[in-house]
């Protein structure tokens, strides 16, 4: 069940601090604490020592927790390494330490952390779930208020490295208030490793993949895989040829020396962000979610991002609060389907 909480309501800080010990002892389970803030000795003015976390749930200072950070002056840590405010995203999970005053809204903060919960190889995606594995196999569900990285790839494929924020279920799959690509290299073993169990000579394996390394002739290394594309067909078929740097479909299996024997490949046209369509919603339809602008219908795939740059910026949201008469832009993929949504 998923639940959205507007950001104009704002609970009285004891009754948030009262809701979030129930929910806690209602929820429990094994991984990452929930969302919570906990209130340490009295400080001076009327205020409280604090320590909050959870997902960024707004800018304009910094919204974690039901509470609106001051953070002039802070500079947050990213795993460890000084970084700066620009660097955090919605969504992420961080703990914010500092002060609160006598109200429970508002604060101060002195310290920002976030560190990645979850980082690992995409196995598999079933609509808004994805399996993957980190040294450990994990299903990751999403839904609206998952929000993802500015530099991720969309749409998400199996093979995409990630890093993954959020909270443990009771089922034992983790939500994800966050995904961002893994470009500090969170997890040591690369695809190689963590796709062993799939790669055997009687699985056919289907990666989405960028390529690296021109080997030799037909062989090719990306992501910490060998790719033999010897006798391959390429489904294009309009002469187009592998390049670094290229998004690759490949569909094969392991050969005898562990590498992967190709035998077809899609090269995948690099999506532009000129490659936009804007305009105000006509109709909305569900199963699958689709919008229209004008006479054109759009399907709206499950990890398209939602963006709000109307006045009340940096909100969350999803397809299930977008209005008829809603002036959006959309980025596209080359078959139509939604990969961003901006709401103007």
């Amino acid at each position: 069940m998923k639940t959205i909480f507007p950001k104009h309501i704002r609970l009285p800080f004891g009754l948030c601090l009262f809701l979030l010990a129930l929910f806690a002892l209602a929820c429990g389970g094994g991984g990452t604490e929930l969302a919570s803030t906990t209130i340490g000795g009295t400080g001076t003015g009327g205020t409280t020592t604090s320590k909050a976390s959870g997902p960024i749930d707004q800018f304009g200072s910094l919204y974690v927790g039901g509470i609106q950070f001051n953070t002039d002056g802070v500079e947050p840590l990213i795993e460890g390494t000084e970084a700066s405010l620009t660097d955090l995203e919605l969504g992420m999970w961080v703990e914010v330490e500092g002060t609160v005053d006598a109200s429970g809204n508002t604060g101060t903060a002195t310290n920002i952390i976030y560190s990645a919960h979850i980082a690992g190889v995409v196995l598999a995606i079933n609509d808004h779930e994805l399996t993957v594995n980190g040294g450990n196999t994990v299903t990751i569900e999403t839904d609206d208020l998952t929000h993802y990285g500015t530099n991720i790839t969309l749409p998400i494929s199996i093979g995409n490295d990630l890093v993954i924020t959020g909270q443990y279920r009771s089922s034992g799959n983790f939500w994800a208030s966050h995904i961002g690509p893994n470009t500090r290299s969170l997890v040591r073993a690369r695809s190689r490793e963590a796709l062993s169990p799939s790669l055997n000579e009687d699985t056919e394996i289907l990666l989405h993949i960028e390529m690296e390394t021109f080997l030799s002739t037909d062989l090719w290394e990306a992501e910490g895989i060998n790719l033999d594309f010897a006798g391959a067909k390429n489904k294009r078929n309009d002469g187009s040829s592998l390049q670094p740097g290229q998004r690759v479909m490949v569909r094969g299996r392991r050969d005898t020396n562990g590498q992967l024997r190709v035998t077809e490949y899609n090269l995948r046209e690099s999506l532009s962000e000129e490659t936009q369509v804007s305009g105000n919603i006509a109709s909305l339809f569900d199963n699958p979610p689709r919008v229209s602008l004008g006479d054109q219908i759009y399907r709206i795939e499950p990890f398209t991002i939602f963006d709000d740059q109307s006045v009340d910026q940096q909100r969350r949201f999803g397809f299930r609060e977008l209005n008829t008469g809603d002036s959006v832009s959309l980025t596209l993929s080359s078959s139509g389907v939604v990969l961003k949504l901006r709401k103007n």
